[in-house]
């Protein structure tokens, strides 16, 4: 009797143990790595571009786009069309087409903006890291 009292303390004991651990390291393991939080599916596969901004960064652009930078807002351009390996922009100020190949700087000045490549796709999945999608979203509407 005694000893059947003992194994079922010991197996409460056990299986909160194997709770606790289990939500922890969820917890820790989700701090680390971004989370899907959507997909956006297409009738048919579009083209976008990634651009390496400052040099670390990555960002989606699709076609409608403005590229500008911060310290210089007026100087920015429209994205009118992205190829296989070709972004078209168009000066939002005056007009001109620039065609600026994968791997080129996009000529917006004081800019660290280079058009790294461009992919087609029909589903895009759009993720955050928790924490971190607040000042996501105030840096992006400023």
């Amino acid at each position: 009797m005694k000893y059947a009292r003992y194994k079922r303390y010991i197996s409460i004991v056990l299986l909160i143990y194997l709770i606790l651990t289990s939500v922890a390291g969820t917890e820790v393991a989700g701090a680390k790595e971004a989370k899907v939080a959507g997909s956006i599916t297409e009738t048919e596969p579009s083209w976008y571009a990634v651009v390496k901004i400052d040099g670390s960064k990555k960002k989606l652009y699709t076609k409608g786009d403005i590229l500008y930078t911060r310290r210089d807002i007026e100087n920015c351009f429209r994205i009118e069309n992205i190829q296989k390996d070709t972004l078209i922009l168009k000066d939002t100020d005056s007009k001109d087409v620039v065609m600026v190949k994968q791997g080129e700087e996009i000529p917006i000045k004081g800019s660290k903006m280079v058009f790294e490549k461009a992919i087609r796709r029909d589903v895009i999945d759009y993720s955050y890291k928790p924490g971190q999608i607040e000042k996501a979203l105030l840096q992006d509407f400023k």
